[in-house]
């Protein structure tokens, strides 16, 4: 029982996290920029991937063969919430390119740029270490 409610904490908890940092980065690219479909579409692509993070935590299992670990009682739903982070992760990167966020690490506002790429090469790593460690859990916590 302790290992179940762990792994549902944990679960939740590492989906908020991903919700929030990807919200972040979408924020943080569009500071004072007009509202536009261009700014919707991702916006409505990080509320679907809160709610296939909510269902993901859901049907999220306790395996203890020799330690607590968490696993997807349904793989096509781990799949679905790591193919939507990748789909935003790139999404991301394409608009730190349109949005001059690249281009400005080498420009006045560097701190604030420079921040954003770490956040997003952070969140990479967090991602691909999900993918890779999707053989045995197919998503992470």
């Amino acid at each position: 029982m302790p290992c179940q409610v762990a792994t549902i904490f944990a679960t939740v908890f590492d989906q908020l996290a991903r919700f929030s940092i990807e919200q972040y980065l979408l924020w943080a690219m569009n500071t004072g920029a007009k509202v536009s479909a261009g700014q919707l579409i991702p916006q409505l692509l990080i509320l679907g991937r809160l709610v296939a993070g909510g269902v993901f935590a859901g049907f999220t299992r306790a395996q203890t063969d020799t330690f607590c670990v968490a696993s997807s009682s349904i793989v096509p739903i781990a799949i679905v919430v790591i193919a939507m982070d990748v789909a935003i992760l790139l999404l991301l990167a394409l608009r730190a390119f349109r949005t001059g966020v690249v281009a400005n690490m080498k420009g006045p506002d560097t701190h604030r740029s420079k921040a954003i790429m770490f956040i997003m090469l952070g969140f990479a790593i967090w991602t691909a270490v999900c993918f890779v460690s999707g053989s045995r859990t197919f998503g992470c916590y």
